[in-house]
């Protein structure tokens, strides 16, 4: 498959999806015998792929494609650990808040300038469009 917008895309997408359900799953938290939606927890583990959603259409696709591999593998890594619940003291800073040092993961590529805006794009291609 080879790698374009338009694919880069699909697969941002893909792990927005992936990310919102394993911050939804997390989110779901046993309280006395019944379950309950902490939401807070669910808008902090959103939020990492809210900002993802938002740098979608201005990270070149490959810059795209590892920005959000990164997120969603140190997501599930530190779910799957466990981490998250089991941290206590200093380390529960760390883990707990994870989504928050996730978030800036995303702004990364901008400052690398790994970013292209449509006026960038057509005068790299050469054609531009006439004045109106």
């Amino acid at each position: 498959m080879e790698l374009t917008p338009a694919n880069a895309k699909l697969s941002a997408y893909a792990v927005i999806i992936v990310g919102c359900a394993l911050a939804a799953a997390d989110a779901v938290q046993p309280q006395f015998g019944h379950y309950k939606l902490m939401f807070g927890s669910l808008l902090l583990g959103i939020l990492p792929y809210v900002v993802y959603g938002f740098l979608s259409d201005i990270l070149r696709p490959r810059a795209l494609l590892v920005v959000g591999a990164v997120v969603l593998g140190i997501d599930i890594l530190v779910h799957l650990a466990g981490l998250s619940h089991t941290a206590a003291g200093a380390d529960r800073l760390i883990w707990a808040y994870l989504p928050l040092w996730l978030a800036l993961v995303p702004l990364a590529p901008l400052v690398a300038g790994q970013y292209s805006l449509p006026e960038r794009e057509r005068s790299e291609s050469g054609t531009e469009e006439p004045p109106h």
